[in-house]
């Protein structure tokens, strides 16, 4: 990128404070995507919200995915275990059996694997209606 270390802490205080920078936009855009949805959640809607805010920030994925370190360095962890336990809740209900629940996990994970795993070249309206057919598919809903 032609920055050097000097003019790149002469902006950031210390790693984790660039690393903060680059992560929080994306911390911040799930949560307020997820925001608004509540009991009686149409699982298509908050799957395909949750698809679009986190494939807006999918190369910020890949990065932390090549490098773990950076869940500590931010707590991404933390929101990430939030954002998940908040769906399952949404899309199981008040009393969940467990297969519902491994249901929702797993759409949920194979959601987010999608948006990082898959080629860039891939049409992203056509992945987000390939990634929530499967995700409903897996929930056993339309």
């Amino acid at each position: 990128m032609g920055v050097t270390k000097p003019a790149l802490y002469y902006h950031f205080a210390s790693r984790e404070e660039l690393v903060r920078s680059l992560v929080q936009p994306l911390i911040d855009d799930v949560s307020a995507a997820l925001a608004p949805f509540g009991d009686g959640v149409d699982a298509r809607e908050l799957l395909g919200a949750y698809f679009d805010a986190t494939y807006r920030h999918r190369d910020i994925t890949a990065m932390i995915m090549r490098e773990p370190s950076i869940l500590a360095v931010v707590d991404l962890a933390a929101a990430v275990a939030g954002w998940r336990q908040r769906m399952v809740a949404l899309l199981t209900g008040p009393a969940p059996v467990l297969a519902d629940v491994v249901r929702a996990q797993m759409a949920i994970g194979g959601l987010g694997d999608c948006t990082v795993v898959l080629p860039a070249s891939t049409p992203p309206a056509e992945l987000r209606e390939a990634v929530l057919d499967a995700a409903c598919d897996t929930l056993r809903r339309g």
